[in-house]
């Protein structure tokens, strides 16, 4: 089997060049936000306060009057910063438990491995609760989850 170039084994992952382009963008906005932005996110116009979108307001405006458009793309900012904080604190928590477990065999390991499937699991349930609060209520969320259950279960 030969190797093949960085550029074909990246051009066949749809969802890596997507994500890619997706961060690219914030970047962009997260940059040139005080250039993109028409408006200010912290003025208050009451005179055009639930202004429908249009070609001034593209996202129309809120109860105070402010540009929802504006107030996103500043936004941008303080999302990045919430993503990489609880991508850099998963990490390090993570990281070290995972090599713990995997160096330290026997049954505190395989405890611990039920503990991380288990609560990566209670996830889903909880996501299935609030995507479907009354279906939810009706059948139970175990159907929503049954592929994740067995994917996560299977041995291989």
């Amino acid at each position: 089997m030969r190797p093949l170039s960085a550029q074909r084994s990246v051009a066949g992952k749809a969802t890596l060049i997507i994500g890619l382009v997706l961060l690219a963008i914030q970047f962009v906005a997260i940059i040139f936000a005080p250039w993109i932005a028409p408006y200010s996110p912290e003025t208050a116009d009451p005179i055009n306060a639930l202004q429908e979108p249009s070609l001034i307001h593209f996202f129309g405006t809120d109860v105070s009057g402010m540009d929802i458009f504006s107030r996103v793309i500043f936004a941008t900012r303080i999302n990045l910063l919430i993503s990489v904080t609880a991508v850099a604190i998963a990490f390090v928590i993570g990281v070290p438990l995972g090599l713990a477990i995997g160096y330290y065999k026997g049954w505190g390991s395989s405890l611990a491995m039920r503990f991380l499937t288990l609560s990566s699991h209670f996830l889903c349930l909880c996501w299935a609760w609030c995507w479907c609060p009354s279906w939810a209520r009706k059948y139970g969320t175990l159907p929503l989850c049954w592929p994740y259950f067995s994917h996560r279960s299977s041995p291989g």
